[in-house]
């Protein structure tokens, strides 16, 4: 088990946290938890070739917080444009709507419904004179909202790709103090416009053409860089960057088999959290 094996016994339990996998510290002869607190940034942006394991990284990240917090904690919303590499995640109680390249309506009900959330939550945390997400939830309860696309790279080929393409910065800054945090995956870092990426504050490479992409994509300099091994990448820890390893339960299998087994464990969590409300829906169409 993973947590055991990396994490220590007296780790704190604030935040709210997602183990990804193992991260190499070479500098420091040392290997290291990939733990993302989704409390210390507001948006998470993943970079790197097909094949590369975006999805793979992904589905660890919803499946450890999904094992640790329950739909009161933490919801999502999925919009899968990776050709269904998301589809098993929509069984827990934690998916309020999975959407794919054929929902682009849905995306537009979404996106409303994410703002008004912002709108109710500002009017909770003027009440509560708090100005964040962070802050609120020290006095009362209220889940972490994941915003996931996967493969943001086929936005483009809805018809509203482009104006959302360009508004998205708007969305993501007013977003990031109201507890809604974008996940993203895209193949290259151009694919994004350039004020929507500044509010992607935690950023991740995988496989990259060009050794002066991990640069560019981790806003830091590095001579890192990732092997063509799927769910390989390179990320910063402590201000120092390091290569990591996403964990992916029962790896030792072929895929048919994994599969199964993963929908046996998502069952299994869907039953722990019975009798918890289940993340809202989207509103019905008018």
């Amino acid at each position: 088990d993973l947590a055991k094996k990396m994490l220590p016994e007296d780790r704190e339990e604030n935040g709210i946290r997602a183990l990804i996998g193992i991260a190499d510290d070479p500098e420091q002869q040392q290997q290291h938890a990939l733990e993302l607190d989704f409390l210390s940034f507001h948006h998470l942006l993943l970079v790197g070739e097909a094949g590369s394991g975006k999805s793979t990284f992904l589905r660890t990240m919803l499946y450890s917080l999904a094992e640790q917090y329950g739909p009161d904690k933490l919801n999502y919303y999925i919009l899968d444009l990776s050709g269904g590499a998301m589809n098993a995640m929509k069984e827990l109680p934690h998916c309020g709507a999975y959407l794919n390249d054929q929902s682009e309506s849905d995306l537009n009900r979404l996106m409303n419904m994410l703002r008004g959330i912002i709108a109710e939550r500002k009017a909770l945390f003027a009440e509560a004179d708090v100005v964040n997400y962070n802050t609120y939830i020290t006095i009362k309860p209220l889940p972490l909202i994941l915003f996931v696309i996967d493969s943001y790279t086929n936005i483009v080929n809805f018809e509203t790709g482009a104006v959302f393409n360009t508004e998205l910065h708007l969305f993501l800054r007013e977003a990031a103090s109201y507890g809604i945090c974008l996940a993203a995956t895209m193949n290259h870092f151009g694919e994004m416009y350039s004020k929507a990426k500044m509010e992607m504050d935690y950023t991740i490479a995988l496989w990259a053409k060009d050794r002066y992409d991990y640069t560019n994509i981790l806003g830091t300099r590095t001579m890192l860089t990732a092997p063509q091994i799927q769910g390989r990448g390179v990320c910063v820890i402590d201000g120092r960057s390091m290569e990591y390893h996403t964990a992916m339960p029962d790896a030792e299998l072929e895929e048919v088999e994994r599969t199964a087994n993963l929908h046996e464990r998502l069952e299994e969590l869907s039953r722990r959290y019975e009798g918890l409300p289940h993340a809202p829906g989207l509103p019905e169409k008018i």
